[in-house]
């Protein structure tokens, strides 16, 4: 049984692509308020801005950590596979040691 997957970097970078864009369907998701509005447009074109840079920030934090993740999984299954133990029910049974 492997690890679950969460698609929330690839989720996170289409957001930030949207937020960029200046996408008119995230306009509830952009912090500004009714003075934001009084210089036209370009206050709130840069909130989009901020919010889709801190989307893509999201979404590297999720690759390293996933990454990170990954390697741990690996390395501990390797050192499963080297001691010669394995899962056996509810704890860990070593390679020639008496069955519970």
């Amino acid at each position: 049984m492997g690890q679950p997957h969460s698609p929330a970097p690839h989720l996170q970078v289409l957001l930030g692509i949207f937020f960029h864009a200046h996408s008119a369907v995230l306009i509830d998701d952009v912090p500004f308020t009714e003075d934001d509005f009084k210089d036209g447009p370009e206050r709130i074109y840069r909130l989009y801005e901020q919010v889709g840079t801190n989307c893509f920030i999201a979404a590297a934090f999720y690759a390293v950590l996933g990454g990170f993740s990954f390697c741990q999984n690996r390395l501990n299954k390797r050192k499963e596979y080297m001691s010669g133990a394995r899962r056996c029910g509810a704890g860990w049974v070593i390679k020639g040691a008496a069955p519970p």
